[in-house]
């Protein structure tokens, strides 16, 4: 190899500095950049992993909000159709109350003129009882004579009562 021009204990030198340019590599470059490579690569996995995790967990949450919104919508709605269902039962309940007082008012009343009517009747006739006798008793005054002018008077209340 000499004749090739090659020297052997260079070459030796040279083969035994590359194996330990080699292992220096390997040990504390190659071998903590390929474990630098490999804990970025989990942590992209676990970072995509907790990604998706995070999307799974929006789009459950957006499902579970859609639902809420969709029974609190329900429930709102059936609310509401009873409040005007009882808002309607109240409604008919103090027109048929107002009817009933109103009716009730009615019949007070007619009977309360029927009352005063009828007061009005007794007044009249007495009134009128009492009218007839001072005009009989002035009419026949200068005529009969007291006692007659009594019996008259009596006669005639008397048969006033009678009709």
């Amino acid at each position: 190899m000499e004749n090739l021009g090659i020297d052997t204990k260079l070459l030796i030198a040279q083969v035994v500095n590359f194996l330990l340019f080699f292992f220096i590599l390997k040990k504390f470059a190659a071998g903590p950049f390929l474990k630098f490579v490999k804990s970025e690569k989990e942590k992209e996995k676990e970072k995509a992993k907790t990604d998706e995790e995070i999307i799974k967990a929006k789009t459950d949450w957006t499902q579970e909000e859609t639902k809420m919104k969709t029974n609190l919508k329900k429930e709102s709605e059936k609310l509401l159709n009873q409040a005007k269902e009882n808002a309607e039962k109240n409604r008919l309940e103090i027109i048929n109350s107002a009817k009933k007082d109103i009716e009730t008012m009615k019949s007070k009343a007619k009977q309360e003129i029927e009352e005063a009517k009828k007061q009005l009747e007794k007044d009249m006739e007495s009134k009128m009882i009492d009218l007839a006798v001072t005009i009989v008793e002035k009419s026949l005054k200068n005529y009969l004579t007291e006692s007659a002018r009594r019996e008259l008077t009596g006669q005639m209340l008397n048969n006033l009562e009678k009709a």
